[in-house]
């Protein structure tokens, strides 16, 4: 998409860019995520974790095997990172690594 810009009293100066929609910046194709794309899995995992009901944020399926997911700090401004197998879920899986930043 394209957006003309002009000032009152000036020319365009040539096409700039639209910004894509808010929404846009915040979604992603589920299957970043493997079967924690399933609400109910999800939460398994989440409760794992000691995040129950968190929101993601993002997440996505990493190299090493597992799943990064991105959820809220304990401090606005701050992400709490955390990787977790594949087959997350309700009373499986496992936490691979728990990082604040």
């Amino acid at each position: 998409m394209t957006l003309l810009l002009a000032v009152p009293g000036s020319s365009p100066t040539g096409p700039v860019p639209a910004a894509p929609p808010p929404q846009a910046l915040y979604t992603h194709d589920p299957r970043d995520i493997g079967d924690l794309a399933d609400p109910a899995r999800m939460a398994g995992c989440l409760e794992l974790v000691g995040a129950t009901g968190a929101t993601v944020l993002d997440g996505r399926r990493i190299d090493q095997g597992g799943v990064q997911l991105v959820l809220p700090g304990d401090v606005p401004g701050r992400y709490r990172i955390v990787v977790v197998t594949e087959d997350c879920g309700p009373g499986t899986g496992r936490l691979l690594s728990d990082r604040d930043r």
